[in-house]
């Protein structure tokens, strides 16, 4: 027979166990997404006062990128342009959450170092992501917004 105690007990820790895995901000980002081609044309017009951002918009705009972010903590990134296609492999990690974005580190199989990636969800089926530095400079800071791929 159960004590009392421990009968009142195990459902307090079953319900806290559980609603406290669905509070990982990061969960969101499970899943597969694709760059939101429309989104990014229509930002194409905000950067008319900066030319680089204008150029790397538009050289953007003409790439497919699709990532995937498992729970598993692996990610891809597949992109393909001009007739050419890559994809890589890698981890992903939750860092933090910083107001209504959070931050990844990504560590990608083709690069040395791990990187943090910020993601602001617009909805559930709506995110932007600032790249790391270095391509976030080549990108003129725009972020690049994504949309979730729906299963089929």
């Amino acid at each position: 027979m159960v004590p009392v105690k421990l009968r009142l007990i195990l459902p307090l820790l079953l319900a806290t166990s559980l609603a406290s895995a669905g509070c990982n901000p990061a969960a969101r980002l499970l899943g597969q997404w694709e760059v939101d081609t429309t989104k990014l044309k229509a930002n194409l017009g905000a950067a008319k006062d900066n030319p680089l951002a204008g150029l790397a918009a538009g050289f953007l705009a003409m790439m497919d990128v699709n990532m995937e972010f498992k729970a598993d903590g692996t990610c891809s990134v597949a992109v393909s342009a001009l007739g050419q296609s890559k994809t890589v492999a890698g981890k992903w990690r939750f860092v933090k959450a910083e107001g209504d974005e959070i931050v990844i580190a990504v560590k990608m199989d083709d690069k040395p170092e791990e990187r943090e990636m910020r993601v602001k969800f617009v909805d559930d089926d709506h995110l932007e992501m600032l790249p790391p530095v270095d391509a976030a400079s080549a990108a003129g800071g725009q972020t690049m917004p994504f949309i979730r791929v729906k299963p089929k």
